[in-house]
């Protein structure tokens, strides 16, 4: 980000778990979203410097089912230092 003060708004929780368009949850960014006939889910996992990213061509399926399924691969990959 070219103003930390972005990414600093963007990740302080406004409402539960909420931070202007980011979900928080354990150490992890993300969001899901989607429009008409597209969706898409977002994980960023900053310790670990990873991403996973769901992108559906169709409007008649959860993305974010996938991308849990990923998260548990990435999480069983990560060795403890």
């Amino acid at each position: 980000f070219q103003n930390a003060a972005t990414l600093t708004t963007m990740t302080t929780e406004v409402s539960h778990d909420y931070a202007l368009g980011v979900i928080l949850d354990d150490g992890t960014w993300g969001h899901d979203g989607g429009i008409i006939g597209f969706l898409t889910s977002l994980r960023y996992y900053p310790d670990e410097d990873a991403v996973i990213v769901v992108l559906y061509n169709a409007d008649n399926a959860d993305p974010s089912v996938l991308a849990n399924y990923a998260a548990e691969a990435l999480e069983k990959t990560i060795q403890p230092e």
